[in-house]
């Protein structure tokens, strides 16, 4: 993000409102958060309960990242299902 979170979602909620696709990039910190699981699911947790974002895109080096993050974020989704 180029501010903090309080800044910027509500911009985003805005456009999202007004009928404009956002779209999600480099949701793992730049691969920052790489060798930390607790980042990266506190990042996708934050993505999907902003309610304004529509497609996440992220790069990954090798295969298993990939599973990684659909599990991910399948886990989130469900957490969020069920209100936990």
């Amino acid at each position: 993000m180029d501010d903090q979170p309080d800044v910027v979602v509500p911009v985003l909620k805005k456009i999202h409102d007004s009928g404009k696709g956002i779209v999600g990039m480099k949701l793992i910190g730049e691969g920052a958060f790489r060798n930390d699981p607790e980042l990266r699911d506190r990042s996708i947790e934050f993505v999907l309960r902003s309610g304004c974002v529509d497609v996440m895109i992220v790069g990954f080096e090798i295969t298993e990242e990939i599973d990684d993050f659909k599990q991910r974020v399948a886990a989130t989704l469900d957490r969020l299902a069920t209100g936990a």
